[in-house]
């Protein structure tokens, strides 16, 4: 039995799974091959179902979805799927595709889910892995994922590590943040009728901003992320070239996203951590911009902001309000969308619970607001996110 290394199974949010198709498509063409050239191949998709989509492609290109995706929270490589009749079946397994050599760890991480398996569950497999000197509790050791139906074993390579939300700038929180994957879900849909080059004259502004998450997801929404660690930069069987010093050189970054990135909040707290969570920007993406010329933060109530027509033309305002458990909400629906009819900004998106879904489009409609609403959670409450403008 050989390894093709050619299979990857891309995880997301359940609900984004067509998003991430496209994303793959918008930067398949900018991965490079062994070789330092263009990847020119079509992006091959296997199979779609929820919370992930599985790819065929060269080990090299699949690896670097973990640098471009913003949609993506883990990219794990496919080795094998096999009827498993004996728990040493996975031992030899292990050995016979040279998986210690490859993964250059001697001992691994196991993430195991197991279903209608007759003989085994979750512990047993641990407990025999253990005993086969081969489960380890260290985070520097490599990270298999065994999925077992059936007594069918698939079994996978992390080539991600620390969750891919985890960017590496946001070191100070707040209690109702967004998580980075869900605001480049948001910013994607808010902003895909302008385009790319539009986006540069475009301001986008947040009354409720928090901690900054979306701020600072839209201006490195279309940008690599080369500052972090993934899993695979310490796999023996990884290309050289995606070890290289030299490799991020070839990707051209983007000066600017957007014109402007604005946040406001009622607590000084959370303005003091979106300033400290920018200082850690600097160092932490790609990007030749002084963020001091794109991003604005300041303590202010969203219902004091006013904006005069001009600017209000190309201004894009989302937000993440307080809702449910996560904090006590002040406000009504009626309110906010009576607010954001006075802002007259070019597009909105806002963040509200399923629960008060006909308060929300109810307040849309008697403000004569067509909209487009993308179900999902957030923070284990069901949320929709609305997208409505005035044309």
């Amino acid at each position: 039995m050989q390894a093709k290394w050619d299979s990857f199974y891309v995880i997301t949010q359940p609900g984004f799974e067509d998003e991430l198709v496209e994303e793959l498509s918008e930067f398949w063409g900018l991965l490079v091959l062994t070789d330092g050239s263009r990847n020119s191949s079509p992006l091959n998709i296997l199979s779609k179902d929820i919370g992930g989509v599985l790819i065929q492609c060269e080990l090299v290109l699949g690896l670097q979805i973990n640098f471009f995706s913003k949609l993506a929270s883990r990219v794990l490589l496919r080795v094998f799927e096999k009827k498993l009749e004996k728990m040493a079946q996975l031992e030899t397994w292990i050995k016979s595709f040279q998986l210690q050599e490859k993964l250059n760890s001697k001992k691994f991480q196991f993430k195991i889910q197991a279903h209608n398996s007759f003989h085994w569950n979750e512990k047993r497999y641990l407990h025999h892995l253990d005993q086969s000197q081969l489960l380890s509790n260290s985070d520097d050791d490599a990270t298999i994922y065994l999925r077992i139906s059936d007594n069918r074993l698939t079994l996978s390579i992390d080539t991600t590590g620390d969750h891919l939300h985890k960017r590496g700038y946001r070191i100070f929180d707040n209690q109702a943040s967004i998580r980075e994957t869900v605001a480049s879900f948001c910013l994607r849909k808010l902003t895909e009728r302008y385009g790319l080059a539009c986006n540069s004259k475009l301001t986008i502004l947040d009354p409720m901003c928090g901690s900054g998450t979306f701020l600072f997801e839209a201006q490195g929404l279309f940008l690599p992320n080369f500052k972090r660690k993934f899993s695979f930069l310490n796999f023996s069987m990884t290309p050289k070239i995606l070890k290289s010093e030299t490799f991020s050189k070839n990707f051209h970054m983007s000066d600017k996203i957007f014109k402007d990135c604005i946040g406001f909040d009622i607590d000084s707290k959370s303005i003091e951590a979106s300033i400290k969570n920018l200082e850690k920007l600097e160092t932490s993406q790609d990007t030749k911009v002084s963020t001091n010329d794109v991003y604005k933060f300041q303590t202010m109530d969203f219902f004091s902001l006013s904006l005069d027509n001009d600017k209000a033309k190309k201004t894009l305002i989302i937000f993440n309000p307080p809702y449910g458990v996560r904090k006590e909400k002040i406000f009504s629906a009626f309110q906010v969308v009576n607010k954001m009819k006075s802002l007259q900004a070019a597009n909105n998106g806002i963040i509200w619970p399923k629960s008060e879904t006909k308060e929300i489009e109810t307040a849309l409609k008697e403000n004569s607001f067509k909209h487009k609403v993308y179900n999902f959670k957030n923070g284990g409450i069901e949320v929709g996110f609305y997208i409505f403008s005035n044309s």
